[in-house]
């Protein structure tokens, strides 16, 4: 596998920002996550946003629990909850899985907000979001 440049983000085409995501997913690194969610904020592109913000959830998956939760600083994941619920919902509902794998108590109440949200594509993120929380 090629190695995967960060800016790529800032400067390829759809297919090759969408490609950094999806690479990123399986072998990203914490190191990474900001860049990525600033991608997720901020890309014109709906599929890049979604293909960003769900590597920085499985990226943070991998350092959830077990002995990987020491490699990530609670000040970290703390910087990384601000900025995710600062990311609009309904311009990126994969933000919930994000709020779901971050490991901080303070990240359920957004999840459970957005579980009452009028919007159905909101409602179904953070659905998806609780339902990756349970899981992990």
């Amino acid at each position: 596998m090629a190695e995967v440049s960060l800016q790529t983000l800032d400067s390829g085409d759809i297919h090759e920002r969408a490609d950094v995501g999806r690479q990123l997913s399986r072998v990203g690194t914490p190191d990474q996550i900001a860049r990525l969610l600033k991608a997720a904020a901020e890309d014109k592109s709906p599929g890049v946003r979604l293909y960003c913000i769900g590597a920085a959830a499985d990226i943070l998956s991998r350092y959830r629990v077990g002995p990987q939760v020491a490699e990530v600083s609670e000040e970290l994941r703390a910087e990384l909850l601000a900025t995710v619920r600062s990311i609009d919902p309904a311009q990126n509902a994969g933000m919930f899985s994000v709020l779901a794998t971050i490991n901080q108590p303070k990240a359920v109440r957004p999840i459970l907000v957005g579980l009452r949200d009028p919007r159905l594509d909101v409602r179904t993120g953070a659905a998806v979001g609780m339902f990756r929380y349970c899981v992990s």
